[in-house]
């Protein structure tokens, strides 16, 4: 297993089959709870369930005292070494770091990138826990939406760099299509966020919105609220399921305009957990990650394509 990429493949993979294995196992009633709080649309717990907050802070005090008394006592260091050895022998710790923040476009800031992703999810995934009986359309839903028409209009930026590359008319055609379809895909997806513009005007949905849409907004995704169980679920897969093969299994040989418009692996975190998310339905910390994640990668794309703007300006390749 060691420095492959099947490996890490593997081991993600029966992750994933033992989490959602978990999920299904009704004999141990602490999981359960927690899958309950975490990931349960209406976050119930029965009566007789464990108060799992206080568990949780219990487990952390403990945790704490007992990295006190190791370090102090000299046991933290040989500890610390011992799990280094043994996660070594399992898997090449540094192949699998480089392998998350490899990125031969924008190199020096894929470690910023795999932060960045690391934060935005924990940060997302503890504030949601901690108010789990936040109002659908919080703050927080408002600002994050405004990720989408960000990405769009960066995007958009990006299109007049491509005649300054040093790219083929063929390839610049196709990046051209691509960049204004994911464009018109973020704008319509922030249209629908706001209602096109419902949710910050006030105004009452009329005719055919009121008395066939199911929240009464002027959207189109709110007529298909039965089949939220369903089509979440389905693009949190698909949109994992793609990028897990282009990272994991990439072709041999791609043109440098391919791998500036692929996601990098540095944002497998975000892909992940909104993939987890996405089998809440109608999730909005889904739609949260799914933000997160377009603005990140519409940056990158800039960034990629500034960077071709500029090698041409400087001379010849």
């Amino acid at each position: 297993m060691k420095n492959s990429k099947w490996g890490i493949g593997i081991m993600i993979t029966a992750g994933l089959a033992i989490y959602f294995l978990l999920t299904k196992v009704r004999n141990l009633p602490t999981l359960i709870n927690f899958l309950e709080i975490t990931v349960s649309k209406d976050h119930y717990l029965d009566a007789n369930a464990v108060d799992f907050v206080s568990i949780t802070y219990t487990a952390i005090l403990l945790t704490l005292l007992l990295l006190i008394f190791c370090y102090a006592t000299g046991l933290l260091q040989k500890l610390l070494q011992s799990a280094a050895r043994v996660l070594d022998s399992l898997v090449d710790l540094d192949y699998l770091m480089g392998f998350f923040t490899q990125d031969e476009i924008t190199p020096e800031y894929s470690r910023m990138t795999l932060l960045i992703s690391s934060i935005g999810v924990l940060g997302l995934y503890f504030f949601f826990y901690f108010f789990p009986d936040i109002e659908a359309e919080s703050p927080l839903e408002t600002v994050t939406s405004l990720f989408f028409i960000i990405a769009a209009g960066i995007l958009i930026r990006s299109l007049f760099l491509l005649k300054k590359s040093f790219f083929s008319p063929k390839e610049k055609k196709r990046a051209v299509i691509f960049l204004i379809g994911l464009s018109l895909a973020l704008l319509f997806i922030f249209g629908e966020e706001i209602s096109w513009g419902q949710h910050l005007f006030n105004w009452e949905a009329t005719g055919h919105f009121a008395s066939n849409n199911f929240q009464q907004e002027t959207n189109l995704h709110n007529f298909f609220n039965p089949l939220f169980d369903l089509m979440y679920p389905l693009a949190g897969i698909a949109m994992f399921t793609t990028l897990f093969i282009l990272w994991f299994f990439p072709k041999r040989e791609s043109s440098k305009l391919l791998m500036i418009l692929i996601p990098p692996p540095s944002l497998f975190p975000i892909v992940l957990f909104a993939m987890l998310y996405s089998f809440q339905g109608h999730s909005e910390i889904f739609e949260e990650y799914l933000g997160l994640f377009f603005l990140i990668h519409a940056l990158r794309i800039y960034l990629g394509l500034k960077k071709e703007a500029l090698a041409k300006e400087d001379g010849p390749a």
